[in-house]
Protein backbone atom coordinates (compact mmCIF):
# COMPACT_ATOMS: atom_id res chain seq x y z
CA UNK A 1 0.00 0.00 0.00
CA UNK A 2 2.78 2.45 0.85
CA UNK A 3 4.25 3.49 -2.48
CA UNK A 4 6.93 6.08 -3.22
CA UNK A 5 4.50 9.00 -2.96
CA UNK A 6 3.27 7.97 0.48
CA UNK A 7 4.64 8.56 3.95
CA UNK A 8 7.22 6.20 5.44
CA UNK A 9 5.80 3.03 6.96
CA UNK A 10 7.19 3.90 10.39
CA UNK A 11 4.89 6.95 10.45
CA UNK A 12 1.85 4.70 9.99
CA UNK A 13 3.19 2.28 12.59
CA UNK A 14 3.64 5.13 15.10
CA UNK A 15 0.10 6.38 14.46
CA UNK A 16 -1.32 2.88 14.85
CA UNK A 17 0.54 2.44 18.17
CA UNK A 18 -0.86 5.78 19.33
CA UNK A 19 -4.44 4.74 18.49
CA UNK A 20 -4.01 1.34 20.18
CA UNK A 21 -2.54 2.87 23.34
CA UNK A 22 -4.84 5.88 23.56
CA UNK A 23 -8.21 4.51 22.49
CA UNK A 24 -7.94 0.74 22.99
CA UNK A 25 -5.79 0.90 26.15
CA UNK A 26 -3.47 -1.73 24.62
CA UNK A 27 -6.28 -4.33 24.62
CA UNK A 28 -6.16 -4.81 20.84
CA UNK A 29 -3.31 -5.32 18.45
CA UNK A 30 -5.07 -5.52 15.08
CA UNK A 31 -7.19 -2.43 14.55
CA UNK A 32 -6.95 -2.03 10.78
CA UNK A 33 -10.60 -2.92 10.16
CA UNK A 34 -12.01 -1.95 13.56
CA UNK A 35 -14.74 0.72 13.32
CA UNK A 36 -13.46 3.76 15.19
CA UNK A 37 -15.96 6.54 14.67
CA UNK A 38 -19.27 4.71 14.19
CA UNK A 39 -18.74 2.80 17.45
CA UNK A 40 -17.77 5.89 19.43
CA UNK A 41 -14.24 4.67 20.17
CA UNK A 42 -13.10 7.99 18.72
CA UNK A 43 -15.57 10.76 19.55
CA UNK A 44 -15.75 14.41 18.55
CA UNK A 45 -13.09 15.47 21.05
CA UNK A 46 -10.81 12.56 20.29
CA UNK A 47 -10.92 13.33 16.58
CA UNK A 48 -9.16 16.63 17.25
CA UNK A 49 -6.44 14.84 19.19
CA UNK A 50 -6.06 12.31 16.38
CA UNK A 51 -5.77 15.05 13.76
CA UNK A 52 -3.06 16.79 15.78
CA UNK A 53 -1.19 13.48 16.01
CA UNK A 54 -1.54 12.92 12.25
CA UNK A 55 -0.30 16.43 11.48
CA UNK A 56 2.63 16.11 13.86
CA UNK A 57 3.63 12.62 12.71
CA UNK A 58 3.29 13.22 8.97
CA UNK A 59 4.21 16.93 8.95
CA UNK A 60 1.17 18.00 6.95
CA UNK A 61 -2.09 19.88 7.30
CA UNK A 62 -4.92 17.42 7.64
CA UNK A 63 -8.42 18.91 7.22
CA UNK A 64 -10.86 17.65 9.85
CA UNK A 65 -13.44 17.07 7.13
CA UNK A 66 -11.46 14.03 5.94
CA UNK A 67 -12.14 12.21 9.21
CA UNK A 68 -15.70 13.42 9.68
CA UNK A 69 -16.66 11.98 6.31
CA UNK A 70 -18.80 8.86 6.84
CA UNK A 71 -16.62 6.86 4.46
CA UNK A 72 -13.68 7.04 6.88
CA UNK A 73 -14.31 4.78 9.87
CA UNK A 74 -11.43 2.31 10.17
CA UNK A 75 -7.68 2.70 10.60
CA UNK A 76 -7.16 1.26 7.11
CA UNK A 77 -9.41 3.99 5.69
CA UNK A 78 -7.56 6.64 7.70
CA UNK A 79 -4.28 5.37 6.17
CA UNK A 80 -5.68 5.70 2.66
CA UNK A 81 -6.83 9.24 3.40
CA UNK A 82 -3.43 10.16 4.80
CA UNK A 83 -1.81 8.66 1.68
CA UNK A 84 -3.97 10.91 -0.51
CA UNK A 85 -3.14 14.06 1.45
CA UNK A 86 0.55 13.15 1.76
CA UNK A 87 0.93 12.39 -1.94
CA UNK A 88 -0.66 15.74 -2.86
CA UNK A 89 1.76 17.55 -0.59
CA UNK A 90 4.78 15.73 -2.03
CA UNK A 91 3.73 15.70 -5.70
CA UNK A 92 6.40 17.01 -8.00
Amino acid sequence: MHEASTAPKEHYDALERFVIERYFYNRKTDIRDEPLFSTGIIDSLSVLELILKIEDTFQLEFPIQYLIDDRVDTFAQIEKTIDRVYSRKHAC
